[in-house]
């Protein structure tokens, strides 16, 4: 390129030459022969805003006045080039060389280049290489390439070999969306045991209605020991459909207890891993009761004869002393039956509020039982049935023995107000030995009885040497008011 200020000569012996300066551009040299002066346009701008719009139109024209050669290369580039170099040669043969190339584009690279070779000289050489190289490169490439690629979706789909809704997670396969599935599959892999219908997720509703659980016995509860991979629930014994936390909800409402009779006791020996209950008798083939004497013992005759008599109605007899008894004892047991050994002052009113049925002969706690009065005594032997058609009296009319022996007789009391008499003092009937209550009477001073109560007053005065025996028609009355008691 030229520096500024370079005198020129005039008369261009060789069109791309002069005097062994190369011009810049060669295209577009020549000499005016008619001797027209031809101005050289100072600023010979290569202003480079080629808008070349991918029209490929190229027009050279040579002018020997004025020579314009236009390059229109129509290629949406535009390239704008803005460097000025101005070469201004003032002289009286002007030759005006503007070969301005437009190049248009859609991508916009501006380079414009203004060379302007200002030399001022009489013979005014303008070497107007108007190289307007605009290349506004416009080079706006709209390329809307939509590319729409509808790609189709899919879903996993399980093995349910157990048939329980729940797949396999290894035995899975992606179906393509608006395919049919695999027969036997499902649309999840969830199933932690898919060899189990009863393995799943929520299987154990009680334990977790997420977790995946063993339930077979499908009690609402997971298994406490499944196989590998199956999360662990609380049922200590899921082949029982009777054992599960809160089966026994009269003995715990969390311990995973058995109940097989469904009286809401645990079994009191059950199998391992369970956890004992009170009732001595939930295989309900051994009825259990809960006999309170004295001592605690089957020493003294007349409990002997009470005990005879359960054992022949297939009772496990449970001792327990006066002293000794407390109200849980009663828990779970079929009956409560109080003797009339057992001392009032030790027994009193402990097992009041047992749900138990109880049978009770001890007629100086029927108070404190919240049954009756408290009783009086008579030396009487013999009942009266005053209810001959009641189950109660078992068939009996009229007047029985019922004890007999030193220090036997009777405790009466007047008729209680909503209690079923079945037997009065023989000779005064008005005086009731034996009534009883439903579940859920109102009783003496509006006790609630909470199970059948019985009263039952067979005395036998423990001052003297224990020789007191219950008769047949006594016992008679006791194995159907137990019966009766029990829901017999």
């Amino acid at each position: 390129m030229w520096g500024m200020g370079l005198a020129v000569l005039t008369g261009c012996a060789n069109p791309c030459e002069d005097d062994g300066l190369i011009q810049d551009q060669a295209e577009g040299c020549a000499a005016d022969s008619a001797g027209s002066a031809g101005e050289t346009e100072g600023p010979i701008g290569i202003d480079s805003e080629t808008e070349s719009e991918t029209a490929s139109a190229t027009a050279s024209a040579s002018d020997s006045a004025n020579s314009d050669s236009n390059s229109n290369s129509g290629t949406d580039s535009e390239t704008d080039s803005d460097s000025a170099s101005d070469s201004d040669s003032d002289s009286d043969s002007d030759t005006d060389s503007a070969t301005a190339s437009d190049s248009d584009s859609d991508s916009d690279t501006d380079s414009g280049t203004a060379t302007d070779s200002d030399s001022d000289s009489d013979s005014d050489t303008d070497s107007g290489t108007a190289s307007d190289s605009d290349s506004d490169s416009d080079s706006d490439s709209d390329s809307d390439s939509d590319s729409d690629s509808d790609t189709a979706g899919s879903t996993p789909y399980c093995d349910d070999t157990d048939e329980d809704g729940f797949g396999d997670p290894d035995a899975c396969i992606d179906v393509p969306d608006g395919e049919t599935p695999p027969d036997g599959s499902v649309p999840n892999g969830e199933d932690c045991d898919d060899t189990n219908e009863n393995t799943f997720p929520g299987a154990a509703e009680n334990d977790s209605l997420d977790e995946c659980m063993q339930d077979d016995d499908d009690d609402g509860w997971g298994d406490d020991d499944p196989p590998e991979g199956v999360t662990e629930g609380t049922d200590c014994d899921d082949d029982d459909i009777a054992t599960f936390p809160g089966a026994a909800e009269l003995d715990s409402m969390t311990e995973c207890m058995q109940d097989e009779d469904d009286d809401g006791w645990g079994d009191d020996s059950p199998d391992d891993g369970v956890t004992a209950g009170s009732d001595c008798s939930d295989d309900g083939v051994d009825p259990c009761v809960v006999l309170i004497t004295q001592d605690g013992t089957d020493d003294n005759p007349y409990d002997q004869d009470l005990i005879a008599a359960l054992v022949l109605d297939g009772y496990e007899v449970l001792n327990f002393a006066d002293t000794d008894v407390v109200l849980a004892d009663g828990n779970g047991v079929d009956v409560v039956v109080i003797s009339e050994t057992a001392l009032s002052g030790e027994i009193a009113g402990t097992m009041a509020d047992t749900p138990a049925p109880v049978v009770c002969l001890e007629g100086l706690i029927w108070d404190e039982m919240g049954m009756a009065p408290q009783a009086d005594t008579t030396g009487t032997d013999d009942v009266v049935i005053l209810d001959e058609a009641n189950p109660l009296a078992d068939g009996l009319t009229g007047d029985v023995t019922v004890v007999s022996g030193p220090g036997a007789g009777l405790f009466f009391v007047p008729a209680p107000a909503g209690a079923t008499i079945i037997a009065g003092v023989a000779g005064s009937p008005d005086d009731v030995v034996e009534f009883a209550y439903e579940a859920g009477a109102t009783m003496l001073d509006g006790f609630v009885a909470p199970n059948r109560r019985l009263g039952l007053g067979f005395d036998a005065d423990q001052s003297g040497a224990p020789n007191v025996d219950v008769e047949a028609d006594g016992i008679t009355l006791f194995r159907a008011a137990v019966t009766w008691v029990t829901g017999g």
